[in-house]
C-alpha cells in the first residue's frame, strides 16, 4: 500500500523527530523552524529541501520519510539550488502575496491550457485535496491534466509542498504548544 500524506501522518511523523532528537532539541526547533518559514514563504521548497537533509544527516530514514510528503516533481537533486529569501513586514501581507499568487496561478492555468473541461478537471483535483487531502491522488490527476505542461506541472508541486507543511506545522502547535 502507497504511502499517503495526511494529517495523522504528519502527526506521527513530527513526534517520530522529536523523539528522535530528544535529547537535541535544537535539531528539532531548527525543523520547526525551517517548516515555519517554509509556509509562511520565506524560503523556497528546494532550499528547504536541501535544509532538512542536511539537518537529518546521519538519520537516511527522516530524510526519507520527509521526502513522502514532498511531490514527487520536487524530490530530484535541487540541493544545489540557491534559496530566494524575502522578508515581508506582516502576516497580512503574507495571506495577501499567497492569495495574489494562488489567483495568478489560476489564471496561468485557465489561460495555457485553454480547454474548459481540463480547467475545470483541474478545479476538481484541487478542491478534491482540500476536502479529502490525498496529495496522490491529486497528484496523478493534476499530473494528467498538465502532461503537456510541465511548466504548471512543477508550479503545481510547489502549491503542494506548502500545504504539506502546513500541515506539518499545524500538526506541531497540536501537540506541542
Amino acid at each position: 500500500m502507497a504511502f499517503k500524506p495526511n494529517f495523522d501522518n504528519a502527526l506521527s511523523f513530527v513526534d517520530i523527530v522529536k523523539q528522535r532528537f530528544h535529547d537535541q532539541e535544537s535539531i528539532y526547533r531548527e525543523f520547526r523552524y525551517l517548516c515555519e518559514r517554509f509556509r509562511r514563504e520565506f524560503t523556497e521548497p528546494e532550499s528547504v529541501i536541501s535544509q532538512v537533509k542536511n539537518l537529518f544527516s546521519g538519520h537516511p530514514d527522516l530524510i526519507s520519510q520527509f521526502l513522502n510528503f514532498v511531490p514527487k516533481i520536487l524530490r530530484r537533486d535541487k540541493d544545489s539550488a540557491s534559496a530566494s529569501t524575502t522578508s515581508r513586514n506582516s502576516s497580512d501581507e503574507v495571506g495577501r502575496e499567497k492569495t495574489k499568487s494562488c489567483i495568478e496561478f489560476v489564471n496561468w492555468v485557465a489561460e495555457t491550457l485553454q480547454d474548459d473541461y481540463k480547467f475545470k478537471s483541474f478545479l476538481d483535483a484541487v478542491n478534491g485535496f482540500r476536502k479529502y487531502k490525498d496529495i496522490d491522488r491529486v497528484r496523478e490527476r493534476v499530473s494528467v491534466i498538465f502532461k503537456d505542461h510541465p511548466e504548471l506541472d512543477i508550479e503545481f508541486s510547489r502549491f503542494l509542498l506548502d500545504a504539506v507543511l502546513q500541515q506539518i506545522t499545524e500538526c506541531e502547535e497540536v501537540l506541542f504548544d
